[in-house]
C-alpha cells in the first residue's frame, strides 16, 4: 500500500499552541515569572506602596498560570500525532460465507501478497469475487496497538527521516480489519 496522504502538520493543527508551546517563549516566560517573583519578594520588605505590591502579586500570579498553561501546551505538542493514509489496489480471490457476527471472510491479493481479512457484511456488499478494489487504511493517534508499535519499531515511520514511509507491505500491517475501507474499482 502507498502513502496517499499525511494529516495536518501540530503546526497547521493548531497555530496559537504551536506559538505556546515553543520551547523560546517558554523560556522567556519563564525567566520573566523568576525576575517578578525576585523584586517582590525584595521590594516586600520595604512595604512602601501598597498599590505597587498589589500590582507585582497579581503580575506574578498571572505569570504562574501562564507557565502552568505552557506546560500544558508543550504537553498536547508532545501527545499531537498526524493521520496518515495509506491506499492501493487489489483484487479479490474469494468472498466467503457470512458467519453469525455478520462478518464475512474476504481474500484479496496484490503485488505484495495475499491477505485474508474478516470484515463486517456492510462494508463490502456489492464486492465480488473478481473485482478489482481500492483499499484505504488511515492510522489515528487513538489507536495506540497499530501506532504503538510501528512507532516504535519504524514499520510506517522512516527511523532516519522520522517521516512516513512511501509504502507498507499489505501482508505485514495488523489490526487491518479494524481499519480498512473498500471500495469497487471503476
Amino acid at each position: 500500500m502507498n502513502l496517499k496522504s499525511v494529516g495536518e502538520t501540530f503546526a497547521e493543527a493548531h497555530p496559537i499552541i504551536n506559538v505556546l508551546s515553543d520551547t523560546r517563549f517558554v523560556f522567556a516566560v519563564i525567566v520573566l515569572m523568576f525576575i517578578c517573583i525576585v523584586v517582590q519578594t525584595s521590594y516586600r520588605k520595604e512595604r512602601k506602596n501598597k498599590f505597587i505590591d498589589i500590582c507585582l502579586t497579581i503580575t506574578t500570579n498571572v505569570i504562574i498560570l501562564i507557565t502552568i498553561s505552557l506546560g500544558i501546551c508543550i504537553f498536547i505538542r508532545a501527545t499531537y500525532f498526524q493521520d496518515i493514509t495509506y491506499s492501493g489496489q487489489a483484487n479479490v480471490t474469494s468472498i466467503g460465507s457470512i458467519n453469525g457476527d455478520l462478518e464475512q471472510t474476504i481474500e484479496l491479493e496484490n503485488d505484495d501478497g495475499r491477505r485474508t481479512l474478516k470484515i463486517d457484511k456492510e462494508d463490502i456488499e456489492g464486492i465480488k469475487k473478481g473485482n478489482k478494489i481500492n483499499m484505504s487504511v488511515t492510522f489515528h493517534r487513538d489507536t495506540p496497538s497499530v501506532i504503538t508499535p510501528f512507532y516504535e519499531d519504524g514499520y510506517y515511520i522512516n527511523s532516519k527521516t522520522k517521516k512516513p514511509k512511501k509504502h507498507l507491505n499489505f501482508e505485514k500491517i495488523t489490526d487491518l480489519e479494524d481499519r480498512i475501507k473498500l471500495t469497487k474499482s471503476n
